[in-house]
This record gives C-alpha cells, sequence and structure tokens, in this order.
C-alpha cells in the first residue's frame, strides 16, 4: 500500500532529485511557508520528527467533516480495510522526502478517518 501512495504522489509532485539533504534550517523554513496555509497546529517539528495532520484538499473538502482526502476512497465505500490508509503514509513519505528532507523519511500512521479516528495524522521521522 505504501508503494502505491508513493507512486501517486510521483504522479502529484514529480520524480525524486539528487539534491543533498535539506538541513534543519532549511527544513524549518519549509515547515514555516507549509504553516501559512495548514496551520502551525497541522505540521511543526519536534527534533528529527514532524507532525503533519491532512486537513483539506483543494476541492474545499475538510476531514473534520468527514471527508477522506484519498480520491479513491472520497464516496466512503464502506468494505475498504483500514490498511489502506497505509497508502497515504507512502504518500506522505514521498511528499516529504521530494519537497522538504530530499533524503528518506519513515512515516507512522497515527490516526485516520478509515480506521475510527477524526483526523489523518502522521509522525514523520526526518
Amino acid at each position: 500500500m505504501r508503494s502505491n501512495g508513493a507512486a501517486c504522489a510521483s504522479g502529484a509532485y514529480g520524480a525524486l532529485t539528487d539534491e543533498k539533504p535539506a538541513t534543519t534550517e532549511e527544513i524549518d523554513k519549509l515547515i514555516t511557508e507549509w504553516q501559512k496555509n495548514l496551520g502551525k497546529e497541522n505540521i511543526y517539528r519536534q527534533g528529527s520528527t514532524v507532525f503533519f495532520n491532512y486537513v483539506g484538499n483543494p476541492k474545499g473538502l475538510k476531514i473534520s467533516d468527514g471527508y477522506c482526502l484519498c480520491p479513491l476512497i472520497e464516496n466512503k465505500p464502506e468494505t475498504l480495510s483500514p490498511t489502506y490508509c497505509q497508502c497515504s503514509a507512502g504518500y506522505v513519505g514521498y511528499m516529504f522526502q521530494r519537497l522538504i528532507t530530499h533524503k528518506p523519511v519513515q512515516v507512522e500512521l497515527l490516526e485516520s478517518l478509515r480506521s475510527g479516528g477524526k483526523a489523518c495524522r502522521f509522525k514523520v521521522a526526518i
């Protein structure tokens, strides 16, 4: 599932680059930029960990309103396993590597709508 998510993110953000890994200062600068759109509570760094929450998509749908941000399950098919949300963990990992760290990261899915949560929250080890 994580490979599927990474492939989806590749289509959205482009191929990985061979840029040198970002410094802590560069990572903090990028997170600060993302906070302007997402809110400080939805992306922040604590040590070598970044906490990231999906909150909405370009169509204006919000997780807080019960919408999954994955376009494949927006219509809430009830038969999909919560394991499917590991696809989003792969997406987040690729997105962070491509846009923020320029090196592989480890992603832990903390909560998802499909698993009964009220949000989609990730812990990213950078």
